[in-house]
């Protein structure tokens, strides 16, 4: 596990002209192999907008991309207020805040099919200049109830473009 880590962190570390270190990853942040996997994505498909479910390492490494790229930016939406400006101010330590932003959107009551769901204030979502191009759920947190990542696609199912791709983080939790 910890060589299979390593790999992946020296893949990742080899791809992107990181300025600074990245905050610890795994546990609440996304693992190396999830930010593998973003990256992967958004340096092959060169998306001009992602959106993100969930905010912070994930939003720098997605910034870092787009940066090395061109063209781009990336928009997250936290719940949490307090995380929320701790990656805000990660992407201003890393010279990215031009490549990112990040919305506090506490999570509210949305209505899909008859059922109600608790997701992301989608009000604080201003209008984007671009299609989603590349959607990453990694949030909200598991434990706040049940198929609590569902609403992603029902919710921003209009705003996605036509090639859009969208990556699940912790898809194979029960």
């Amino acid at each position: 596990v910890e060589l299979k880590r390593n790999q992946t962190l020296l893949w990742l570390f080899s791809r992107l002209p990181f300025k600074l270190p990245l905050p610890q990853m795994g546990g609440w942040a996304v693992s190396p192999d999830f930010a593998a996997c973003v990256t992967a994505m958004v340096l092959e498909r060169k998306p001009k907008m992602v959106v993100e479910a969930g905010s912070g390492v994930s939003t720098i490494v997605i910034a870092y991309c787009l940066e090395h790229l061109g063209p781009g930016m990336v928009v997250s939406l936290d719940h949490d207020e307090a995380f929320a400006r701790k990656t805000t101010e990660e992407l201003r330590k890393h010279g990215l805040s031009h490549r990112a932003r990040v919305i506090h959107a506490p999570l509210v009551e949305h209505r899909h099919d008859g059922q109600t769901f608790q997701w992301y204030d989608l009000s604080k979502l201003d209008s984007l200049p671009d299609p989603i191009g590349l959607l990453v759920v990694d949030g909200p947190p598991t434990g706040t109830r049940t198929q609590v990542r569902y609403p992603a696609l029902p919710l921003l199912r209009d705003l996605l473009s036509a090639d859009a791709a969208i990556v699940l983080d912790d898809a194979a939790r029960p």
